[in-house]
């Protein structure tokens, strides 16, 4: 172990650098479980986003000790109950993946012993360790088997996005959003590569990841924070842990809008349309400006009382869902209405009137303090859970900008209308995506896009 805990704090979690492992734990005596998540990054590429998305679930299959998942479920039950997921996703340009450990407090465990080499915590973090690093092999890579079934449910996830039309236009219209720049891909990776990875491949990613990716552990629960350091680094050391050449990542590419919108119309069997303003602006995760954004989205159509909601379904009936989504990393917000496919042009300019209200400072007092009070509320709700808590430390990781959500908090209290349409004229129309049924398309398994 080298120097103190106290190397850099963010939302209460304190940081603590081992060789070739970052640490960070938010002691939290409110929680009964202790949550722990190992996470690794790289760079999204299409070269690598398929084994990268895999990976996680064949290291979730077994280990050399416990070489299959009975065997690995038997460990996780003399954790008295432990879970161990796996999971991926994309945060700015970077590709995410997981694993995620929770198990019972001690103290609410009659009989267990927390703390020292055999303790609950030691125990834990050896077996997530050792699934991190040290999994069942055949041969020259992961088993053929397992590789089959895993590349065979990921085809599948993959497939079965169209079946939610409003996540599939989400997912199509940041595809071209984002053409050119790696938030443009799926974090699924796509099914054409998948089909062609063996176990040697797997392999490959395994080691790469190993020997050059980012790491970090995040825990949060009834922990101390020393002993737990204490414990991951003594499964760190007995996994093969130590100094690497960790990769320097690139930033997000963070830009403006387009000089001229780029349109894009995708049709698939659907009654319904799914109309998707895709908009920018050059703001990122660590720009002063980032609340402020968070405001902008929040009032154009993160809420109910939001100006989406009521003058796109509520007033004008044009919609049956109208909302917002802002991707924070990328400085990216998606405006989205399920429509009338008939009513698509109105829709588009009601839509498209709420954007330049705003950067005209047409915000009323009761929208800002209602967005304002809504933030706080759900911020404030997000720091009882701890796979929240966990989630927003990393994502700060990720985007090496360390956030507090008390500074948050204050910043959206002292925001008024000026701070608002300041960064209102600062976003600007990218993209229209419109997912509708088009004619002539009942029964067809496909879609296909115009741009």
């Amino acid at each position: 172990m080298s120097g103190g805990l106290d190397l850099g704090r963010a939302a209460g979690f304190i940081r603590h650098d081992l060789p070739g492992l970052r640490v960070h734990v938010r002691p939290d005596p409110r929680f009964k479980r202790v949550a722990a998540v190992l996470a690794w990054q790289m760079p999204l590429a299409t070269d690598t986003a398929s084994p990268f998305a895999l990976l996680p679930r064949l290291l979730r299959r077994g280990t050399r000790h416990h070489p299959d998942l009975p065997a690995l479920e038997r460990a996780l039950a003399e954790l008295y109950g432990a879970n161990l997921g796996a999971g991926v996703e994309k945060m700015g340009d970077r590709h995410v993946a997981t694993l995620t450990l929770t198990w019972p407090a001690g103290r609410f465990v009659p009989g267990a012993r927390e703390e020292g080499a055999g303790g609950l915590v030691a125990r834990a973090a050896g077996l997530l360790m050792e699934v991190f690093t040290d999994p069942y092999l055949d041969g020259t890579g992961f088993p053929a088997d397992r590789v089959a079934e895993e590349k065979e449910a990921q085809i599948q996830r993959i497939r079965a996005l169209v079946n939610d039309k409003a996540t599939y236009a989400l997912r199509h219209c940041l595809e071209h959003l984002c053409a050119g720049e790696p938030y443009g891909l799926s974090e699924l990776g796509d099914r054409e590569r998948l089909a062609m990875l063996d176990g040697e491949d797997l392999l490959r990613m395994h080691r790469r990841v190993r020997a050059v990716a980012p790491l970090d552990l995040f825990v949060a629960g009834p922990v101390e924070p020393g002993s737990l350091v204490e414990a991951v680094a003594a499964a760190w050391e007995r996994a093969g842990g130590g100094p690497r050449e960790v990769l320097s990542l690139p930033p997000a590419v963070i830009r403006g809008p387009r000089p001229e919108p780029r349109r894009v119309e995708e049709t698939l069997p659907m009654e319904q349309g799914w109309l998707v303003l895709g908009l920018r602006a050059p703001i990122g995760f660590d720009h002063p400006l980032r609340p402020a954004l968070e405001m902008y989205n929040g009032i154009l159509g993160g809420f109910v009382h939001s100006k989406l909601f009521l003058n796109v379904r509520e007033r004008a009936s044009l919609a049956y869902s109208a909302w917002s989504r802002l991707v924070r990393g990328k400085g990216l917000i998606l405006a989205m209405a399920g429509i009338d496919p008939r009513r698509r042009q109105d829709a588009e300019a009601i839509m498209l009137r709420q954007v330049e209200d705003m950067a005209a400072g047409r915000i009323s007092d009761e929208e800002l303090e209602a967005t304002r009070r809504s933030l706080v509320e759900r911020l404030r709700a997000e720091l009882d859970q701890p796979g929240a808590l966990i989630r927003a430390a990393l994502e700060a990781e990720v985007h090496g900008h360390r956030d507090d959500p008390e500074e948050l908090i204050r910043a959206w209290q002292g925001m008024g209308r000026a701070d608002i349409q300041a960064v209102a004229r600062q976003v600007g129309l990218d993209t229209v995506y419109f997912l509708h049924g088009g004619s002539g398309t009942q029964g067809r398994e496909g879609g296909h896009g115009t741009a």
